[in-house]
């Protein structure tokens, strides 16, 4: 499960992301801890914190995703590309 959280007061915005990675592949987690003390699962699905899910995309954008890693990383790359070449962040939003 992810969880990404946005809200903004008069002045600010905040976002808040989960960093919490599923992936299919035994093995040595990355990190033996994760960021609040807690061990990292070891199994045929490991559990792990090892990845932010919140990424740059413009001067002033950010994306938070959640799904499979490789299908949201394409959108991200896909939507940065449209924002590098001029295209407005709500068009750039519709071809992704």
């Amino acid at each position: 499960m992810t969880i990404n959280v946005g809200w903004r007061d008069r002045d600010n915005i905040f976002i808040v992301v989960d960093s919490m990675l599923t992936t299919r592949h035994g093995g040595d987690s990355v990190l033996p801890r994760s960021a609040v003390g807690e061990k990292q699962t070891v199994g045929p699905h490991r559990v792990e914190e090892s990845i932010s899910k919140l990424i740059t995309v413009g001067d002033h954008t950010v994306v938070a995703y959640s799904g499979f890693l490789e299908t949201s990383l394409a959108a991200v790359r896909l939507l940065r590309e449209e924002l590098e070449t001029g295209v407005a962040l709500h068009d750039a939003l519709l071809t992704v």
